[in-house]
């Protein structure tokens, strides 16, 4: 294993030289960026402060494209047409990349801490940025000029999730201080009302696959006592009737969507060591990714239905198996609980209620 995460297999050939082969690509430090591709099956980009951008292909169980940045970095997303990876540095940069080759196309500098959060509109024509500057900013993408064009302000604290409406004329943020902001990206305002909104707010279908973790249609993840930072991530599947969590507690959880019942029903999921940062579904809805913080590890889960032990339900709950870890260290002696497997193939748990 290298210092840089790379796994090879090194033999001397029949002429006495040495030769190598890549078997295995990970990160080396913490991994909080995870983007999933909007439409190719089972692609998803990571990014950590190692300073490395890896694409992987859930389906090969490898990583296919990698390039190190010039600095550490925070977060990324695709754009809704697949051509350009968006990254968020640690230093308040921003830069834009060509998704195929991963060279950079343009890097601008506006802020001056970590933009924590990135997400395109579902048209393509904005990308808003949240910083640990409590600003958010939006960059124009239309005509690719990639120029910010407004700041939204109002936030106390650091911003943590972004989500635009389904018609990419609402935007709605969380932060550090668990406030929930609503802004109108056309006329560049803040929406105080309901009634200055053109979509319901608390309608799960306006934010369509939903990553905020603050929301009416999700009020049912917090655990007991929770002091509002123990959910790190969230994700809507296609569908819309299932979302998973990531917590500082080292689980990925599943819950229906919407999810608004006190002490809501659950799948918790173990594997990580230590703080889960992020959690997504990769297209095509097959498999779950999370991200590691301390145990720098890439966890790929498969999504299934539960048919057997939901037969006859109305609302058929699923349940995820791991199905592959890249992670710099290995990944052993996960806990096996009853009714389910042990290892990285095994059923973890059965529905259980906080």
């Amino acid at each position: 294993m290298t210092e840089k995460g790379f796994l090879l297999n090194v033999w001397d050939d029949s002429n006495g030289d040495t030769q190598f082969r890549s078997l295995m690509s990970s990160h080396f430090g913490e991994v909080s960026g995870l983007g999933p591709h909007p439409f190719i099956e089972g692609q998803f980009a990571t990014i950590g402060e190692d300073g490395l951008l890896n694409v992987w292909n859930a389906t090969e169980k490898a990583c296919v494209k990698t390039t190190e940045l010039s600095h550490p970095a925070r977060n990324c997303a695709y754009s809704p047409d697949g051509k350009w990876l968006a990254v968020g540095f640690c230093d308040g940069y921003l830069g834009i990349f060509h998704a195929e080759t991963l060279v950079e196309r343009s890097e601008v500098h506006f802020l001056t801490e970590d933009i924590d959060t990135l997400r395109f509109s579902p048209n393509g024509w904005w990308l808003a940025t949240g910083s640990h500057d409590n600003y958010i900013d939006l960059i124009d993408c239309r005509g690719e000029k990639f120029c910010k064009v407004h700041r939204f302000k109002g936030h106390t604290s650091y911003i943590t999730h972004l989500d635009f409406s389904t018609d990419s004329r609402m935007l709605m943020s969380n932060c550090g201080a668990s406030e929930i902001l609503y802004w109108d990206v056309q006329r560049k305002k803040q929406l105080r009302s309901k009634a200055d909104m053109h979509m319901d707010p608390n309608d799960p279908k306006t934010w369509g696959r939903m990553t905020s973790v603050l929301g009416f249609p999700v009020m049912g993840i917090w655990p007991d006592f929770s002091d509002g930072t123990d959910v790190n991530a969230l994700h809507v599947n296609t569908q819309g009737d299932m979302c998973v969590t990531a917590d500082d507690f080292g689980e990925v959880k599943l819950f229906n969507f919407p999810c608004v019942v006190e002490d809501a029903a659950f799948r918790a999921y173990k594997g990580h060591s230590s703080f889960v940062n992020n959690v997504s579904f990769i297209a095509g809805d097959n498999h779950v990714v999370s991200c590691g913080s301390a145990d720098m590890s890439v966890m790929q889960w498969k999504f299934v239905y539960d048919i057997d032990a939901f037969k006859g339900a109305k609302n058929v709950m699923k349940k995820l198996v791991v199905a592959n870890a890249f992670s710099k260290g290995a990944i052993l002696g996960l806990n096996k609980k009853k009714g389910g497997g042990g290892g990285l193939a095994g059923m973890m748990g059965k529905l259980g209620k906080k």
